[in-house]
């Protein structure tokens, strides 16, 4: 049966929020695949924070019929790759309630910086059917028991709209949420505000704050003049429900963050178990959160030591820019660790990545900070690149003529080709021809045939 990957193979790899496999057998069908076509490579791609399957499977198939046209110049025969899809439960989050939908309307650089921090003044709370349609997401998130049980909370915060309903509220969503001690530094850092307003004045403040949301310090425009959004900021929403709006965004954000590092550390375990060392060349691409997913999926390989990832390739990746630096990030087995190259692509037109991912982040009031550029400690690596690396292990790559480098982390700065379309925002614009050569170049990089 055709499967639109021609002539490659494809199989689904799905995955649950705990990171079982769906479907037992699948990984038995995949080795299975990867031993009929007698393959030389292994690539798995990850989606980001989009779970609806015929967009995963478009983004997949787009992505690789450009792979494909680089691969064949480069005299490689695609018949012997097989790819891997994967598929996991990943909810859409609303990057532009987090800040995006303020800078849409066209390119923006860090040119120069606008704060604009302090409270928002004048705004209307929410309409009460966006707020009873944001908890309906919540069966698509979380188990039935978690929604009911969060649904009444929040609803009894706008009802009563006092300390012990917040408190109660925090309380479900930190257990819903359940980031423990052993979770990662990265995960329990951006979830701190959550976690610890489970007592009533600490609920109150971050509930105040939610109600009424500070606009941290915004790039300027790309022409260097002042970004005017005075207007959008006196019609953004404040009140109760918009609070707990905020507070279950953050949640949607924190839950996917912490699914994507557990389905990436599964995955690499079901690969040991079914394969051993007896698997072709693998090749990990990842886009938004998935990025983060197949840069776990590496980094517990590499604990494994097992299965060594050929090449890593991360399309504006949203995960903290320190993700890879040693002492710092929470995936230390990554950077010097991979057989070829490691990519990463990143731009500031990437709102979704430069905006919305460190509000996300850091979201508690705060508006001293420049926000997502490189100084910012919350920004992510899909607007910056990685910070804080050994220069020896850094190479930069020409957008032009993108050859990376084996054994380095080569990054890109993506602003020619990762843009707004008619078609799409920044962050999802992935499936282009440059993309595709990046991917293409990676695996041919890490065998020694770029």
């Amino acid at each position: 049966m055709p499967t639109g990957f021609e002539p490659s193979r494809f199989c689904w790899l799905q995955f649950d929020k705990t990171g079982k496999m769906v479907d037992g057998q699948a990984m038995q069908t995949f080795a299975d695949e990867i031993a009929a076509s007698a393959a030389t490579d292994v690539v798995i791609i990850s989606h980001g924070w989009q779970n609806d399957f015929p967009v995963a499977q478009a983004l997949y198939q787009t992505l690789w019929s450009n792979v494909l046209s680089e691969l064949e110049a480069k005299g490689r025969d695609p018949s012997r790759i097989v790819l891997g899809g994967i598929l996991w439960p990943a909810k859409k989050f609303d990057a532009d309630y987090d800040g995006a939908r303020m800078l849409a309307a066209e390119p923006r650089d860090a040119g120069g910086l606008l704060d604009v921090g302090g409270p928002v003044d004048g705004g209307e709370d929410i309409p009460e059917d966006q707020f009873i349609a944001k908890l309906d997401e919540l069966s698509d998130l979380l188990d039935k028991a978690d929604a009911q049980q969060l649904r009444e909370a929040a609803l009894k915060v706008v009802e009563h709209n006092d300390a012990h309903s917040a408190a109660a509220f925090f309380t479900v969503a930190a257990n819903v949420l359940n980031v423990s001690e052993e979770a990662d530094e990265e995960l329990q850092a951006d979830a701190k505000q959550i976690l610890n307003a489970t007592s009533e004045p600490q609920a109150q403040a971050l509930l105040d704050a939610y109600a009424a949301p500070a606009m941290p310090t915004l790039p300027a425009g790309d022409d260097g003049e002042v970004l005017d959004i005075g207007e959008w900021i006196r019609s953004v929403a404040s009140g109760t429900r918009n609070a707990v709006v905020w507070a279950l965004n953050k949640l949607t954000y924190y839950t996917m963050k912490k699914r994507a590092g557990v389905v990436g550390a599964a995955l690499a375990e079901k690969i040991a178990t079914t394969f051993g060392s007896d698997i072709p060349r693998v090749h990990l691409v990842g886009h938004s959160f998935g990025a983060r997913l197949v840069t776990s999926s590496a980094n517990a390989m590499g604990q494994l030591g097992v299965i060594p990832v050929q090449s890593l390739t991360l399309l504006q990746g949203a995960y903290s820019h320190y993700g890879i630096t040693s002492g710092r990030g929470v995936f230390e087995n990554v950077a010097g660790h991979i057989a070829g190259p490691i990519i990463y692509t990143h731009t500031h037109n990437d709102f979704a990545c430069t905006i919305a991912y460190p509000i996300a982040s850091r979201f508690s009031g705060d508006t001293t900070l420049a926000l997502g550029d490189a100084d910012d400690v919350f920004g992510a690596i899909g607007a910056n690149g990685p910070q804080g690396l050994d220069s020896a292990l850094l190479n930069t790559l020409d957008p032009a003529q993108p050859e990376p480098l084996a054994g380095k982390v080569n990054t890109v700065l993506a602003d020619s080709f990762v843009r707004k379309t008619s078609a799409s925002d920044a962050h999802n614009n992935v499936t282009n021809k440059e993309c595709g050569v990046l991917v293409a170049r990676s695996m041919c990089c890490a065998v020694g045939n770029s």
